[in-house]
């Protein structure tokens, strides 16, 4: 028998759109496919790191999902930031969105970050084990970028807590993370989908989450701020798109355009995350299969199937 190969995931960020990573791995485990290493950038890191430290996908769900409602999570106060499109289309909102943008423009100016890092370690206090990368069920990797190398760095040792601190926290909103000569942020300008972290630690086939929102072409730029803004969001997005073009497989859950703070998405995040894995599930299954004859996911797919017809039928089902 050919051996079984590593499968390794590499949970794309974008804050509340992170969260259909959730819904990947529902699906995932409900066929029965193992995963062997796991990278995450941003959301993604926290995701993952929660993940590799309790493989069940339930639990998961909904220790993330109480991680939101809690008191922790709210006194970061990441809903200031928030885009609500049904608001923002009447008059009074689109006013005070404006007056709220200038507002963060200028403090974003004069301090170094818009929120303290304090109360993002707090609220990753409440639901990070206080552990070693290393001692984490699953290999795991948290991805960060280095502001003084322009290096991404994969953190696969030292504190838990501290990895996914330094891949979470998005620059300009929360201030870097120092560790030695390093200065840490958010993953995601370089590596949104670290791809090339899940085969570092280990991984053979990579399934890539990709949660990034479509470029888009119809774009008008009213002010030299915007094409500045657009050139960055081009240069971000071709530099990555060379990333998750390395990936096996690469999952696009629909999550549109939702802006990154809108934590009242996360249920509909986690569902689109389930309907996207769904489709592309026999085209996982056969990947699998096809790299190591006939492996642990194509043998628990083949007998939930087998059990279905069994039910159905009256009939026995067959050992393997």
């Amino acid at each position: 028998m050919k051996r079984i190969p590593k499968i390794g995931l590499a949970l794309g960020g974008g804050s509340v759109r992170g969260l259909a990573n959730i819904g990947v791995l529902k699906v995932l485990e409900g066929v029965g496919i193992t995963v062997d290493a796991v990278a995450g950038t941003s959301m993604g890191a926290i995701v993952g790191a929660i993940y590799s430290v309790a493989p069940n996908a339930l639990s998961l769900e909904k220790r993330a999902l109480g991680f939101l409602s809690s008191k922790e999570f709210k006194d970061i106060g990441l809903e200031f930031l928030r885009k609500d499109s049904d608001l923002d289309a009447k008059l009074f909102a689109r006013l005070a969105g404006q007056i709220r943008e200038k507002y963060i423009w200028s403090v974003g100016v004069l301090r170094p970050s818009l929120i303290p890092g304090e109360k993002l370690e707090r609220a990753l206090d409440w639901v990070i084990p206080d552990i070693d990368v290393s001692e984490t069920q699953i290999p795991f990797a948290a991805v960060a970028l280095d502001l003084q190398s322009g290096e991404d760095v994969i953190m696969t040792d030292g504190s838990l807590r501290r990895a996914v601190l330094a891949s979470s926290s998005i620059p300009g909103v929360f201030p870097p993370v120092q560790e030695g000569e390093q200065l840490l942020t958010d993953g995601g300008p370089t590596s949104i989908v670290p791809v090339r972290a899940a085969r570092a630690i280990g991984a053979e086939v990579v399934i890539a989450i990709d949660l990034r929102p479509e470029l888009g072409t119809d774009t008008h730029p009213a002010s030299g701020l915007d094409v500045m803004f657009r050139t960055d969001d081009i240069l971000r997005f071709r530099y990555n798109e060379s990333q998750v073009a390395l990936a096996d497989i690469v999952i696009r859950p629909d999550v549109g355009n939702i802006h990154w703070a809108n934590f009242t998405r996360a249920p509909f995040c986690i569902r689109v995350g389930e309907e996207a894995t769904r489709r592309q599930i026999d085209e996982i299954l056969m990947l699998a299969r096809g790299r190591g004859a006939v492996t642990r996911a194509w043998q628990a797919g083949r007998q939930a199937l087998a059990r279905v017809w069994s039910r159905r039928s009256g009939e026995p089902v067959a050992p393997e």
